[in-house]
């Protein structure tokens, strides 16, 4: 896996000069961001990833194959790290899995040395195009149904104002936040992109057991793959917000690289 050169650039300046010897990436995933903070530190020591599930780790994979990464089978709500153990804390789409907002990531900053780095990303529904709404439409239907079939635990796309409310009820007000635009996709590839979600939201649908709830979730399925045709595709625009635990920074910037 190696991570497209784009998005590493946008995170390469978004980084700036910073270095860490010690990062917690939560809900790593496949190890994805890894790949983005190993690229875009000035230094990188040891990364550790932590997910509830392995079903997207492997072994093998490039971000856990150096010696100085590692996996842990940990859930979010309950670390099991010292407090103030490291120098930086990433959470890349992790919000939207989260019930409680304050006291998951209060634990989570816990972990934090005194002045140490957070970096919050996560897709946001604001200012959206007319095509960014079709993921947006997506991402609820999608995280609604397989909430419904106990595949996942995703709850919602966010806004900014509602990550920036929940930072300033921990008293975390200053920080910088980044733009990054999301892909949109040419003609081609948004045929492409109508016949994905369409075998995938049919695979869904047919696990769905109750005749109305199937035929109610396949009305809505029809509706955005509709929109799909009429407008086209574009991801959601990513929020990336950026401080220190003791010591923040302010200001505003936008980026327009590619999101994927």
């Amino acid at each position: 896996m190696r991570t497209k050169p784009e998005i590493v650039s946008s995170y390469t300046e978004i980084l700036g000069d910073i270095s860490s010897q010690r990062t917690l990436d939560v809900a790593t995933c496949d190890g994805h961001f890894i790949d983005i903070l190993r690229q875009g530190l000035k230094q990188c020591g040891r990364v550790v990833g932590i997910d509830i599930s392995k079903r997207f780790y492997e072994p093998g994979a490039a971000p856990f194959s150096q010696s100085n990464n590692a996996f842990c089978l940990m859930d979010f709500t309950n670390l099991a790290f010292q407090p103030e153990c490291f120098d930086m804390i990433v959470m890349s789409n992790t919000l939207q899995y989260m019930t409680d907002f304050m006291r998951t990531i209060d634990q989570i900053l816990a972990l934090l040395r005194p002045t140490g780095w957070f970096l919050i990303s996560e897709m946001t529904s604001d200012a959206q195009t007319d095509e960014q709404a079709c993921h947006r439409d997506w991402f609820v239907w999608y995280s609604s149904i397989t909430r419904l079939l106990n595949l996942d635990t995703i709850q919602s796309m966010l806004s900014r104002h509602a990550i920036m409310n929940v930072l300033q009820d921990l008293n975390m007000t200053e920080y910088q936040t980044f733009i990054i635009r999301g892909k949109r996709d040419d003609r081609q590839q948004a045929v492409k992109r109508y016949q994905s979600l369409e075998k995938q939201g049919t695979r869904l649908l047919d696990r769905v057991t109750d005749a109305m709830i199937q035929s109610r979730y396949r009305k809505e399925l029809n509706g955005i793959l509709d929109r799909v045709v009429s407008h086209g595709w574009q991801f959601a625009d990513n929020t990336v917000f950026l401080g220190r635990k003791t010591r923040l920074i302010l200001g505003e910037r936008t980026h327009y690289d590619a999101m994927t």
